[in-house]
């Protein structure tokens, strides 16, 4: 089980707690850490977000171009042979000075100031593999346009996260501690901290929904409750959402999928989410498989 070290911040303060010692706590008092993972771990802090304001072709090469790029305090003019270039994307941005990767000699180099036939050159839109994020060349890669202007790229990525695995079997006891807020209430107990747990607002019910549920057996689901929700709009997740579920392993899908693997890596309740106008005469019946 993946729990990330961000997330678990939402609920007790781990201002002066790293998560090596987290994962001490936690080994030596309850559950068996396997491993912390540093997410980013090979970007650059000197590899940032930007935003393409103009592009014009390059005066002395054909197929090079010149590209404006805001990084927040400050524009860059960089000179760029990638042919997937527009004005408003958001692209990673190295810096003067910022290690990338080189994948044609196989290792990290050191990004300087250059001169490029006669344009000065303050910097490197990059590719996929240059990040070490895949081998795609073909362009440079293409960001959320959500994402912040200026800002490391591992942030914008949500690789700014440590994440402490844990044994799965050496848990199978304590069910409430498959889930960000169960390990939470372990470490507050065992540190000696405050567990911060969230509020969620009550929810007024308008038009009774008809929803039929049939349990057949009892002993081995003594509980299932559903609910219908109208007027619900699927869509892509905001970021911060994509940006948890993708750091302990999961992919985003959409906002209505999204929600319920959240829901469960939070509380540790498992939810699933089906489309009512798919459900013969509004029943679900809870059976063997």
């Amino acid at each position: 089980m993946k729990i990330s070290y961000n997330w678990l911040q939402d609920y007790i303060n781990l201002k002066n707690t790293p998560p090596q010692k987290v994962a001490h706590t936690l080994t030596m008092g309850i559950v068996e850490v396997e491993d912390i993972i540093k997410q980013g771990k090979g970007l650059d802090d000197k590899i940032i977000t930007g935003e393409i304001i103009n592009i014009k072709k390059h005066p002395n090469a054909d197929k090079l171009q010149v590209v404006e790029v805001n990084v927040g305090k400050k524009n860059l003019s960089i000179v760029c042979g990638a042919e997937n270039t527009k004005t408003g994307q958001i692209v990673p941005v190295a810096q003067v000075g910022a290690k990338i990767y080189n994948p044609q000699e196989d290792k990290l180099i050191k990004l300087k100031k250059a001169d490029i036939r006669g344009v000065k050159s303050e910097g490197m839109l990059l590719a996929e593999d240059e990040l070490k994020l895949g081998k795609d060349h073909e362009g440079i890669l293409i960001l959320d346009p959500r994402v912040e202007v200026g800002i490391p790229l591992k942030k914008a990525l949500g690789l700014d996260d440590v994440v402490i695995d844990i044994d799965n079997k050496s848990l199978t006891h304590r069910a409430d501690l498959y889930c960000h807020i169960g390990i939470a209430r372990e470490i507050a107990a065992l540190l000696g901290k405050k567990l911060k747990t969230p509020k969620i607002p009550k929810v007024k019910e308008k038009d009774k929904k008809k929803l039929s549920i049939e349990i057949k057996d009892f002993n081995l689901c003594p509980r299932y409750t559903g609910v219908v929700l109208d007027n619900i709009k699927v869509k892509e997740s905001p970021l911060w959402i994509q940006k948890r579920l993708k750091a302990v392993g999961l992919q985003t899908i959409n906002s209505v999928v999204d929600i319920t693997n959240y829901v469960m890596l939070e509380y540790g309740q498992p939810m699933h989410a089906f489309d009512a106008e798919k459900i013969i005469s509004q029943k679900i019946i809870v059976r063997k498989a």
